[in-house]
């Protein structure tokens, strides 16, 4: 026989027997006229000003959240606008900082760079970058900004770092609450740097930002000017080959006349000796004297023709010298150039930041506040018009 469990039967069997009394209506109503106390409904005064205070509402709101959603300063750390104007060139060609009454001249290769009137005449006419060249020579800049709750031992640290890596330091200025480094560093201990100075902070803490520029327009116009310059010197050194060869051409021309003329006078001479005929004696001596007023002449051209030769020829080697200087000067310009390209300049700032800095760092504050406007407005005017109960 099956085992039954009683309980089980009685309880089930109690639920399908359950039954309301008859008269249950009625004592309901019977206990709640009982314990609630009459009373008689009164009408509720209209409110005055609802459009008004709905409308300012409504409006105070609108205007919060288009000021928040429209002024990301309020909520961005001021370390983000400072590494957008980090410096800005003086007249005097150094690079000034209004907080710290700092200048980074042309030492450090942030300021203007002094170049002659030819050099920059050739930069405003240098030729357009040919589409098809993709050399690259990327003169790059690096900045950072490290937030932080101990500046005087971080800056120390960032300090170490860089000049663990080879870098230069060109100037630092340190206090409690701000530190500015300006650097220079290889381009090859640029990453290995930047990895050691986030370690310093959490990520959220560090940003940093990088402006690189391609000197591809500066390096085409170095080359044209060095195959211009190249090109004269060698017409300036042809020139001056063709002044030594028609110095010595004509050099020779004068030399064999005045030997020549050597020659006959001395000739002339030894016939004059010889000869006993007065006519003939007469003779020779009118030819000696030709041939000597011919040597005299010969002579004459002779040193004028070597005075300008020299002086010719000094002239053709100061030129060969002037356009020899030209081109070292555009060889140290492009050297110059390319060390640019394997040498990064930076700035690193180091600021302290407070409480508010680091929840704003953590927190979308601005969401934040405008969904709480939203639900204060929402929450005045739906209590503005909730029905108020009136007891006697």
């Amino acid at each position: 026989m099956k085992n039954i469990n009683i309980t089980d039967r009685l309880s089930g069997w109690g639920k399908n027997e359950t039954r309301l009394p008859a008269n249950n209506g009625a004592l309901k109503q019977k206990t709640l006229e009982s314990v609630r106390p009459n009373y008689t409904a009164q009408a509720i005064p209209a409110r005055r000003g609802g459009f008004f205070f709905r409308f300012l509402v409504l409006a105070t709101s609108a205007a919060c959240i288009l000021i928040i959603a429209t002024n990301p300063r309020l909520f961005k750390n001021p370390s983000y606008y400072q590494i957008s104007t980090h410096s800005y060139a003086s007249k005097s060609g150094a690079m000034e900082s209004e907080e710290l009454g700092l200048s980074y001249g042309a030492d450090i290769g942030l300021g203007a760079r002094n170049t002659s009137l030819i050099e920059r005449v050739s930069d405003m006419v240098a030729p357009q970058t040919a589409p098809f060249d993709t050399r690259e020579f990327m003169d790059t800049e690096y900045y950072a900004t490290i937030n932080t709750r101990e500046v005087q031992d971080d800056s120390d640290r960032a300090l170490t770092i860089l000049r663990g890596n080879g870098a230069r330091i060109d100037s630092a200025n340190q206090s409690d609450k701000y530190a500015r480094i300006a650097f220079a560093i290889p381009k090859d201990s640029l990453e290995k740097m930047k990895n050691e100075l986030k370690d310093l902070v959490p990520e959220k803490f560090y940003l940093e930002t990088a402006q690189s520029q391609n000197l591809l327009g500066e390096k085409i116009s170095i080359e044209e000017q060095q195959t211009t310059a190249n090109q004269e010197l060698q017409r300036l050194e042809d020139r001056r080959q063709g002044v030594v060869d028609g110095y010595t051409k004509n050099i020779n021309e004068w030399k064999t006349a005045v030997d020549t003329a050597n020659r006959i006078i001395a000739s002339l001479a030894r016939e004059k000796t010889s000869s006993t005929n007065t006519a003939k004696i007469q003779s020779l001596k009118l030819q000696i004297d030709r041939e000597y007023a011919f040597r005299q002449t010969a002579q004459k051209n002779l040193n004028s023709f070597e005075t300008q030769y020299k002086i010719d020829l000094e002239t053709a080697d100061q030129a060969i010298k002037n356009q020899q200087a030209v081109i070292d000067g555009l060889d140290s310009r492009d050297t110059a150039l390319m060390q640019k390209t394997e040498i990064i300049t930076g700035t690193i700032s180091l600021q302290w930041i407070g409480v508010w800095g680091v929840l704003n760092l953590y927190l979308p504050m601005r969401g934040i506040l405008i969904i709480a406007i939203i639900i204060g407005a929402w929450f005045l005017l739906a209590r503005r018009r909730a029905p108020a109960i009136v007891l006697p």
